[in-house]
C-alpha cells in the first residue's frame, strides 16, 4: 500500500541517533557450594562508597575507557626472600643516614670518656705531685728517727733496757709500714729502686727483732732469777747449780736461734760442772780428787765464757747485716732531691 501523503512518513533512524537501551542484566545468582568442594577463596571486594559489591567474577568497568590487562593486574610470582622484580632497592634515607651519624658520634664520644677515665686514672695512680714527694719526705724523716731510737740491745742488756728498746722498735715498725703505700716511692721509678733496695733491709731487720726481743727478754727474766741465787764461792754450791740448770731448761720458749744455741751450751756446762762441785763439797774426797773437780770446773766455765763471746759476735754480726743507716740515707738524699725539684 502507498503511504498517505497527509500522514507525516516515518524518517529512518541514524545509527547516532537511535537510542541504545541496555539489555537488562540478569541477577548474579550466587553459585551454592557443592558439599564437599571448597568454596572459592575469592571474596567479593567491598565497596568503600557503600554500593552493592559488585562480583570479582566480572570484570570492572574501567571509566577511563580501557580494559584492564588481567595478567599486568596479576601480582607477580616472587621467590621467598628474594626482591620483587622490578622494585629496586630503595636508597637509604637521610634519617638513616642521621641515625649512622649518631651512632659514630656515640663511639668517638665513648672513646673520648674512655680516654679521659684513663688519663684520670693514669693520673690518679701514676703522675706525682710535689704534695706527693713531701709526704714520702716526711715519713722517710719519720722513719728514720724511730730507727735512730730503737737503737741496739744485747743479751748483757737490763731488763729496762730492752723492753724501751723494744718499745721504739714496735713504733718503728708502724711508721714503716706507712712508706710501702706512697705513691712517690710506688710511681717514681728513682725512688721506688732505692725504696726496694731499702726495703729488702729492713725486711730481714724487722724479722730479726720480732724473735730476738721475746727471746731477749724470756733470756734477762732468767737471768735475773739466777743472780737472785747470789755471787762469790759461797753461793757456787751443787744446790745453786741444779737451780741454775733448772732456770735455763725452762725458757724453752726462746726462739732466737743465736740465743738458742748459747742457752743450750749454757746448759750443758752446767751440767758437766755439777758433778764436779759434789766432788768438791764431799767430805770424803781427797785432795787429789778435789784439785781435779776445781780444774774440771775451771775448763767448762771457760766454755761458758767461749759461748758468751759466740754470742756477742754473732748478734753483732746479725746488726751489721740488717742494719739499715745506708739504705736508708740513699732513700733520704733521693726523696729530698725529688722534692727540691718538683714544682
Amino acid at each position: 500500500m502507498n503511504p498517505d501523503p497527509n500522514q507525516p512518513q516515518d524518517q529512518p533512524q541514524q545509527p547516532d541517533q537511535v537510542a541504545q537501551t541496555p539489555a537488562p542484566e540478569a541477577p548474579v545468582v550466587p553459585e551454592q557450594p557443592v558439599e564437599g568442594t571448597p568454596a572459592s577463596t575469592e571474596a567479593s571486594t567491598p565497596n568503600p562508597f557503600g554500593s552493592a559489591p559488585v562480583s570479582s567474577d566480572a570484570p570492572a568497568s574501567n571509566p577511563f575507557g580501557a580494559t584492564p590487562d588481567p595478567a599486568a593486574s596479576a601480582p607477580s610470582s616472587t621467590t621467598i626472600g628474594s626482591a620483587p622484580v622490578g622494585d629496586p632497592l630503595s636508597a637509604p634515607s637521610p634519617k638513616s643516614n642521621k641515625k649512622l651519624i649518631v651512632l659514630i658520634s656515640a663511639i668517638v664520644g665513648g672513646l673520648l670518656v674512655l680516654g679521659g677515665i684513663a688519663f684520670a686514672i693514669y693520673f690518679m695512680f701514676f703522675a706525682v705531685t710535689k704534695a706527693d714527694y713531701q709526704k714520702a719526705y716526711d715519713q722517710v724523716t719519720l722513719v728514720r728517727d724511730k730507727y735512730k731510737d730503737a737503737g741496739s740491745v744485747s743479751a748483757s742488756s737490763s731488763e729496762a733496757t730492752i723492753k724501751e728498746t723494744e718499745a721504739d722498735f714496735e713504733a718503728f715498725k708502724t711508721e714503716n709500714a706507712k712508706l710501702g703505700g706512697l705513691k712517690a716511692l710506688k710511681a717514681d721509678k728513682d725512688l721506688k729502686a732505692k725504696y726496694d733496695a731499702y726495703n729488702t733491709k729492713a725486711v730481714a731487720y724487722i724479722a730479726l727483732g720480732n724473735t730476738l726481743f721475746p727471746s731477749l727478754n724470756r733470756f734477762v727474766e732468767a737471768s735475773g732469777e739466777i743472780k737472785e741465787l747470789g755471787t762469790g764461792s759461797s753461793s757456787f754450791t751443787s744446790a745453786n747449780i741444779q737451780k741454775m740448770i733448772d732456770i735455763l731448761k725452762g725458757i724453752d720458749d726462746i726462739t732466737d736461734p743465736t740465743l738458742k744455741t748459747y742457752l743450750d751450751s749454757t746448759i750443758k756446762v752446767y751440767e758437766e760442772i755439777l758433778p764436779q762441785v759434789k766432788i768438791y763439797e764431799s767430805k770424803t774426797a781427797t785432795s787429789t780428787e778435789k784439785r781435779a773437780a776445781i780444774t774440771a770446773m775451771s775448763d767448762s766455765l771457760g766454755d761458758i765464757s767461749d759461748a758468751a763471746t759466740k754470742l756477742s759476735k754473732d748478734l753483732k754480726a746479725k746488726g751489721e747485716e740488717t742494719d739499715l743507716a745506708d739504705t736508708l740515707n740513699d732513700l733520704g738524699k733521693t726523696v729530698t732531691s725529688k722534692l727540691n725539684d718538683a714544682k
